[in-house]
């Protein structure tokens, strides 16, 4: 019989018949073994018998799944300790089971969320986490005890939000889920983990969408159609190429509009990509920002009325608010679906057409450095701050003359009101 190793479980391979489970025992630790499912899902089991021969108890239960929730090393240690209770006369799983009876998916979730979800993510990803779980998990297990969910439950869930439709966020739902779920196995909520073996219901395809110059230029005229400060945060997500969430958490403290080198610093829990960035500030972005009032609450796009100290959200109607603007404009018209993202993808276009270094455009949007500068980037500190500069503000003159209608080489005066 095989050790039940990285190594082995990396190399094997599945043997059955297709219909039946392919099961190896340890060889060092009797019980501990690996389940290979038809499509190759690898999970660890573990099999032990409580009492003697008469009333004996007998389990044959799954602990885990190779890859995805735990580790060969963490998979033996969990069979040791479950194989000594069971040597002591205690059931693991019957204890385990009596407390996934007592508590209740929405006791579980609300737990989870102040254990896991706030002391390690990012202030961005607590609330996206929070959200999914109050939206779209809690409204249909919330009463239910978490050991009765299982994965029919789980799929049932998933293809109803897929068929909104909502395809990427029954992707997301399922991620969040999973996570829930595998932290509740680990604190002993539950044994069987009911996300194991689901695979993520939607398809993702990349965007690659650009707008054309004469798009941006219709998206730039139609901003001023938008209540303030709405149509400014449009302008600046145009100029500076940065992600919808971060433009819109923009705070006055972060920003030093003042000298020749006027500059945004956004702390690594502002991003996305979890570290420090530095956005250096056109000239015209500049003038968008600064005539916009400081209100109590720090942000600069701030929501306004009963919304009051927090950032501009309502991104689906701003989007719609920026088409129907569009089609008042006479002979007007973007004849392909695009979205706010497209414009960050459109900047970093544009940027590369303005002969923009590739490894300058990475810095510039914040992405982490290329495998192409391979072991190079470990060693090259170098900010870049002069070519970021110099690219924005490339980019910033070139959109200058695009919403003008002017050609390039042209000098004009960019409206920003």
């Amino acid at each position: 019989m095989p050790n039940i190793t990285k190594r082995y479980i990396d190399a094997a391979r599945y043997k059955g018949d297709g219909e039946s489970r392919d099961e190896r025992w340890d060889d060092g630790l009797p019980g501990f073994g690996l389940r290979i499912s038809p499509k190759g899902l690898k999970s660890f089991i573990l099999f032990y018998r409580v009492g003697g021969k008469r009333g004996a108890v007998q389990r044959l239960i799954k602990l885990g799944t190779y890859g995805r929730d735990m580790t060969p090393d963490e998979a033996r240690r969990k069979a040791g300790r479950w194989l000594n209770a069971a040597r002591d006369g205690q059931d693991p799983y019957g204890d385990i089971d009596e407390a996934a009876k007592s508590d209740t998916f929405k006791d579980v979730a609300a737990k989870f969320i102040e254990l896991y979800v706030k002391p390690n993510k990012r202030p961005r990803s607590i609330a996206e986490d929070t959200r999914i779980i109050n939206r779209e998990l809690v409204p249909k297990w919330g009463s239910r005890r978490i050991g009765e969910i299982t994965g029919r439950h789980v799929t049932k869930l998933l293809d109803d939000v897929a068929a909104r439709p909502a395809p990427v966020m029954a992707n997301r739902t399922l991620a969040v889920a999973r996570r829930l779920f595998k932290w509740a196995a680990a604190r002993h909520a539950l044994v069987q983990i009911p996300t194991d073996g689901i695979e993520p219901p939607g398809k993702e395809t990349k965007r690659d969408r650009v707008l054309a110059d004469a798009e941006i230029r219709l998206v730039w005229q139609a901003s001023d159609t938008l209540a303030q400060p709405f149509g400014s945060f449009i302008k600046v997500l145009i100029l500076t190429g940065q992600r919808r969430g971060e433009v819109a958490g923009m705070r006055w403290v972060d920003l030093d509009l003042e000298g020749d080198e006027p500059v945004w610093t956004l702390p690594r829990e502002a991003t996305k990509a979890d570290r420090l960035h530095t956005v250096p500030l056109s000239p015209q972005a500049v003038e968008l920002i600064k005539p916009l009032p400081r209100i109590k609450g720090g942000f600069v796009f701030d929501s306004g009325r009963r919304r009051v100290g927090r950032p501009v959200a309502g991104f689906s109607k701003t989007k719609r608010d920026l088409d129907e603007g569009i089609k008042g404009a006479p002979g007007a018209e973007i004849p392909d679906p695009w979205t706010l993202h497209d414009i960050r993808r459109s900047a970093a276009s544009g940027m590369a057409r303005l002969n923009v270094a590739p490894h300058i455009l990475s810095r510039v949007l914040n992405h982490a450095p290329s495998s192409a500068e391979g072991v190079t980037a470990i060693y090259n500190r170098h900010a870049y701050e002069a070519e970021k500069r110099h690219a924005l503000t490339s980019w910033a003159s070139h959109v200058e003359r695009i919403v003008a209608g002017k050609p390039r080489g042209s000098v004009v005066e960019l409206a920003t009101a």
